[in-house]
């Protein structure tokens, strides 16, 4: 059975097979606490002074993500997870580039250590080659005549595969328990931290935002629908930070069931369940509520233990109950106007359709610089009304998107890379030895989940 795994999905289940260390740290205080660090400035302060402590945030991920790669990796994810906060203070090409530039620190030592003589298990694995076919033609679109410009394809190339290295990085960089149970419980307090910020941002409105800096007008426009605050934290949009905390709900919950962690560990990771809940709720999507139940069943029942399934029912209750308290009832009032079945379905088979439909109009895709990825890009790289009249037919849902833009080729590596994760997770969730360690493994799949989800909407 082994030996048909390996040659289906490549060396997938290595990093799955967890042996206890001796002695181990539970998390990465630095990339935390520098991160954290320079929001705290940026909030106590205003204007030039709210600029450097950014700048120095950047140089700081920088030096990290060169001289450590665990670290380097997890301040990448923390850099990202304040992209608001960035697009506020310093709007334009900073924002836009910050995150690229951890990448690219993050790569140039991965390759480093190539040229060391480290061998690559990332680049040995089947989804090493769904993510290069993906990529071979996401680069083919960017030729397609319907491109505006060659930076606007730059913009549509980076939303489409700018992210896909990370992969590499991560499977390089994380594997034994004792880099991968410190980073999952770094990132658990981390997204813990935002979603307590959007609880509270709720409740105190954005003026505070805008006295650090006018360019904060913008969340005036995307957080009041209706009248009802929608908060998105530390992050650009409240769609984004609602789908950030659902994807980092289950493991936290995970952790906190994990009967192999100490009782601290386990006491916070309970805590940042709340914490996380109670912001995805205080975001008023849609998205938070379905991924939120979706990835706690999941959880459960991933466990494959009748007692902790129903430990785990009582405990996700109360927690629930404790979330609903902190977040404001119109955002409860608006998620549960939103899971009307029929909105719903709508919302998640509109997209699909307008996507297949243009792809039989299309069936080679329009091009990767015709739709909402290029985002502020447009304005940026000039010419924004012409790529403004090309994106006419936008979908916003990305596997309808996927559809439009890079044609039946695309649309379906797509979906062959997302079945192909899926099917990964479960075949990881069985081999992970000891039994114990599934509760972590069960949390990353229901992670992995969860982004499916998001993709939908």
């Amino acid at each position: 059975m082994s030996t048909v795994r390996r040659a289906l999905w490549g060396d997938t289940y290595k990093s799955a097979v967890m042996k206890p260390p001796a002695r181990m740290t539970y998390w990465y205080p630095r990339p935390l606490l520098i991160t954290a660090g320079a929001v705290a400035a940026v909030f106590a302060t205003s204007g030039q002074a709210a600029q450097v402590a950014l700048w120095a945030l950047a140089v700081a991920a920088v030096v990290l993500a060169l001289v450590s790669s665990v670290e380097g990796l997890a301040m990448l994810m923390l850099v990202s997870a304040i992209d608001g906060i960035s697009k506020g203070v310093l709007p334009g090409w900073f924002t836009l580039l910050l995150k690229d530039v951890v990448l690219w620190a993050c790569l140039l030592r991965w390759l480093f250590l190539q040229l060391q003589g480290f061998r690559s298990e990332a680049l040995r694995t089947r989804t090493a080659l769904y993510l290069f076919l993906f990529s071979a033609w996401v680069l083919l679109e960017t030729a397609n005549v319907a491109t505006g410009s060659a930076l606007a394809a730059l913009a549509g190339l980076r939303s489409w595969i700018g992210w896909l290295p990370v992969f590499f990085l991560a499977y390089d960089a994380l594997r034994h328990r004792s880099q991968i149970l410190p980073f999952l419980i770094t990132m658990v307090l981390a997204a813990a931290l935002v979603g307590l910020y959007g609880v509270i941002q709720q409740q105190i409105g954005y003026d505070h935002l805008l006295r650090i800096s006018r360019n904060f007008e913008y969340v005036q426009r995307l957080g009041i629908v209706e009248g009802v605050y929608r908060s998105m934290s530390t992050l650009p949009h409240p769609g984004i930070f609602a789908h950030y905390m659902a994807t980092m709900l289950p493991m936290a919950l995970a952790l906190g069931l994990a009967s192999f962690l100490p009782v601290s560990v386990r006491a916070m990771s309970l805590a940042a369940t709340v914490f996380i809940a109670a912001g995805a709720i205080s975001s008023g999507g849609r998205l938070a509520a379905a991924a939120m139940l979706s990835t706690a069943v999941l959880v459960f029942l991933l466990a494959r233990h009748a007692r902790t399934v129903l430990s785990g029912a009582i405990l996700l209750t109360i927690l629930g109950y404790a979330a609903l308290r902190l977040a404001a009832p119109q955002a409860v009032e608006r998620i549960s106007w939103l899971f009307e079945p029929t909105w719903t379905l709508n919302r998640i088979l509109t997209p699909l359709s307008r996507g297949w439909q243009s792809a039989l109009q299309h069936p080679l895709g329009v091009g990767v610089a015709t739709g909402i990825g290029i985002g502020r890009a447009a304005g940026l790289l000039g010419g924004g009304a012409t790529v403004s009249d090309i994106a006419a037919g936008v979908v916003e849902g990305e596997f309808g998107r996927a559809f439009r833009e890079l044609g039946f080729p695309g649309g379906f590596l797509l979906i062959g890379l997302c079945l192909h994760a899926l099917r990964a997770g479960v075949g990881a969730l069985a081999a992970t030895r000891p039994a114990e360690y599934r509760f972590l493994t069960a949390g990353l799949f229901a992670m992995v989940f969860s982004e499916i989800l998001g993709l939908f909407v």
